[in-house]
């Protein structure tokens, strides 16, 4: 009938591919980073002859190992002061360190001088990294893209009360994690960024 040692090869075979997707899946589920949305923090700066304020999502890892090349992406949508569509997707940058800054944005709106505003990073095991999702200032919306805040996208904020925004955060070596919230408009500012169930 059939050669023992074949199933005794079939056998082994089929143990060695399960014990390697049990073991994958104890990584990513235990073992592994976990990406978690900690908390939503606005930033409020004076750009020469305005404050604008960066609205930013800090991101904590929460797991047992480092999450590796982390990228941020939104969906940003709604309506604009005509009731045309608003759809804005697509990377969005992380927050420099402090002390990356150059001291002429300070002056500088658009920021087009930030140095080093990455678009993946790593986060180490409790670590926190504020991940840029936009700035307003002059009633607009200002988004970055996966180059920083050399290269942005814009929105009218007059005549708008609402955006849906959708935040979502990857990495190398865990799942995604995602979060929904309301952009809460009254006037052309920014009144709240509200998180939502849905």
């Amino acid at each position: 009938m059939y050669d023992q040692n074949l199933i005794n090869l079939i056998t082994v075979l089929l143990g060695t591919a399960f014990g390697y997707f049990l073991y994958q899946w104890l990584k990513i589920r235990y073992w592994g980073p976990k990406l978690e949305f900690m908390r939503i923090d606005s930033l409020k700066v004076h750009h020469f002859i305005s404050f604008v304020t960066y609205w930013r999502i800090i991101i904590k890892n929460e797991g047992m190992t480092g999450a590796e090349e982390c990228a941020g992406n939104i969906l940003l949508q709604g309506k604009d002061a005509k009731g045309e569509d608003i759809c804005v997707c697509g990377s969005v940058c992380w927050a420099a360190p402090e002390n990356l800054y150059d001291i002429q944005t300070l002056y500088d709106w658009p920021p087009r001088r930030i140095l080093q505003n990455p678009n993946r990073v790593n986060i180490n095991v409790k670590e926190e990294r504020a991940l840029d999702i936009f700035a307003e200032a002059d009633d607009t919306l200002y988004i970055p893209s996966e180059l920083g805040w050399r290269e942005m996208r814009t929105i009218p904020l007059i005549g708008i009360s609402k955006l849906n925004l959708k935040v979502t955060v990857t990495s190398k070596n865990t799942g995604p994690c995602s979060k929904n919230y309301e952009v809460i408009i009254e006037n052309g500012k920014i009144k709240e960024l509200k998180q939502t169930s849905t």
